[in-house]
């Protein structure tokens, strides 16, 4: 396994964000979906997921706009950025990433600082809409 793409420490995340991967049902198969740390080898994975993922906004932005959006999703997931950058495994292939930020001091100055952040949430397009559900859903808490 490659190394791991976060500056936070396990500290800084509840249990329930950094206690290992967490597995997630899809319901139209029988493979689990494995949501991890992500690692300096699921990178261009995650660059691919994500180009994927936003693609369908370009129309409806300028030019001008649509380069400023792609610049700051790069900055996000790129590796050593501030965050936990998470992946969803499904079989050998990756489907889906999220980078969060805890509640507490950050870059990202859109939200009060208490708050925690989900940026860059990003699905395959082609593994969209299969009802995945997390088997014993709870939400973690700071």
């Amino acid at each position: 396994m490659g190394e791991k793409l976060t500056q936070c420490t396990s500290e800084e995340f509840p249990p329930q964000a950094t206690g290992g991967t967490r597995g997630i049902t899809d319901k139209t198969t029988p493979q689990l979906v494995e949501v991890r740390p992500a690692v300096a080898d699921d990178l261009p994975a995650v660059r691919r997921i994500v180009t994927a993922a936003y693609a369908e906004f370009e129309p409806w932005l300028t030019p001008a706009n649509w380069a400023v959006m792609t610049s700051n999703i790069a900055k996000v997931i790129e590796s050593g950025a501030p965050g936990l950058l998470r992946v969803a495994q499904l079989g050998d292939q990756l489907a889906g990433t999220v980078t969060y930020l805890p509640p507490g001091p950050k870059d990202y100055r859109h939200v009060p600082p208490e708050w925690a952040v989900i940026r860059v949430l990003g699905v395959d397009p082609a593994l969209r809409g299969r009802g995945w559900r997390v088997p014993s859903p709870r939400i973690a808490s700071p």
